[in-house]
């Protein structure tokens, strides 16, 4: 479990240290489908991540950045509900809608 520490920095929680606010977070699901973690006790701090694997210090962590972006892994048939898209393609030439497919008509 992890825990920031005085200089601010996320380490491992180690099974002989008692348990305080600061190993204790909160999933949040942002809009753009991904799962970020945020500290109750330091709130506005998230884990977070360098490209190459380094803690982020929790102050330097914003809920838009790339490094506290994590995605959810479902157990094995947990799967959740998947709902059939619609896109809609706009070329350049004709610049007239097209629907794909997989969408209905469109209403007159």
């Amino acid at each position: 479990m992890p825990l920031f520490n005085e200089n601010m920095y996320i380490f491992p929680l180690q099974k002989d240290s008692s348990i305080n606010g600061g190993c204790i977070f909160i999933e949040i699901m942002l809009e753009n489908n991904y799962t970020a973690w945020m500290s109750v006790h330091y709130v506005g701090w998230y884990i977070g991540f360098t490209k190459r694997g380094r803690p982020r210090r929790g102050p330097n962590t914003l809920p838009n950045q790339r490094d506290v972006h994590f995605m959810k892994r479902f157990p094995p048939g947990e799967q959740p509900d998947l709902q059939s898209c619609s896109f809609t393609t706009v070329s350049k030439r004709s610049k007239r809608v097209q629907q794909t497919s997989t969408a209905p008509p469109p209403l007159q």
